[in-house]
């Protein structure tokens, strides 16, 4: 499992970020609206395998909320105070790194909660984090 300083450093050179509190950003961002979208069930069960300051992102009471990927990347844009485009390369990056940290389990309990839509765009982060490593 990454500390939560690897969680970081890994998502700010997938995201190609400027610096580490950007990276911070974007994944506060990214993780808390992901928690709003898998509800409290999903977010709870990966708690225990992302470091403890990523899981506290993670931390959402309510049930799962219903909004497509488009409002997930405005939400999130609003969140960091980023342009649309940049939320939807920084939560690619967030969501690149989330799925080298957790379990097969997990994220395939994940998925199975998500429209489509989500799914496809979680397949295209990790085959960009590859393509960045093959760089």
């Amino acid at each position: 499992m990454f500390t939560y300083e690897q969680f970081i450093d890994r998502v700010q050179w997938v995201g190609h970020l400027d610096s580490k509190a950007q990276a911070e950003k974007a994944a506060r961002a990214t993780l808390e609206i992901l928690a709003r979208r898998i509800g409290r069930l999903e977010a709870h069960h990966l708690l225990k395998e992302l470091p403890a300051k990523a899981a506290s992102y993670f931390r959402h009471e309510r049930e799962q909320e219903r909004f497509g990927l488009d409002e997930f990347f405005d939400m999130v844009a609003e969140h960091e105070g980023v342009t649309f485009q940049e939320a939807v390369n920084h939560s690619r990056a967030v969501i690149a790194v989330l799925q080298e940290t957790i379990s097969k389990r997990e994220l395939n309990g994940i998925l199975s909660g998500l429209p489509e839509e989500y799914r496809q765009f979680f397949s295209q982060s990790v085959l960009s984090a590859k393509a960045e490593r093959e760089d």
